[in-house]
């Protein structure tokens, strides 16, 4: 099952046990903060009228890595950089991305960009990153 994730840079404490072998699928929906072409990637952020969640879910509990800048989290999305809208890598626009995490790393292979979320839509959003998998 795919997570929602609308927090990015929370990432590697939602997945403390991601890694080479152990990839968990990700969807977040995010602000672009910043492009990097010479890598290429994107440097995403919560959006900030997304209504704070009240616990970050964590998944697994073992050592976490650290992915996250001080501005946001980085992603890597030169495996769809071809397609992509150029709106999607402009600062301050809202997308909707998704790929592997791997403990270090989220490599993006679609995004998106998404229109402005009412706050109803908004809330959804976090009751949804709450829902848990069946096993």
């Amino acid at each position: 099952m795919t997570k929602l994730v609308l927090e990015p840079t929370q990432i590697s404490h939602i997945f403390p046990n991601a890694s080479v072998s152990r990839t968990y699928r990700v969807r977040i929906i995010a602000q672009v903060v910043e492009y990097n072409p010479h890598e290429p990637s994107l440097v995403l952020c919560k959006l900030p009228n997304i209504p704070d969640p009240d616990v970050i879910e964590v998944l697994d509990d073992d050592e976490e890595e650290e992915v996250s800048s001080k501005n946001g989290l980085k992603v890597k999305i030169d495996s769809v950089i071809q397609q992509l809208n150029p709106s999607v890598i402009e600062p301050g626009s809202t997308v909707d991305a998704e790929g592997m995490y791997d403990g270090s790393v989220v490599d993006i292979f679609m995004c998106c960009p998404i229109p402005l979320l009412t706050q109803e839509q908004m809330e959804v959003l976090v009751k949804m990153t709450k829902l848990h998998d069946f096993k």
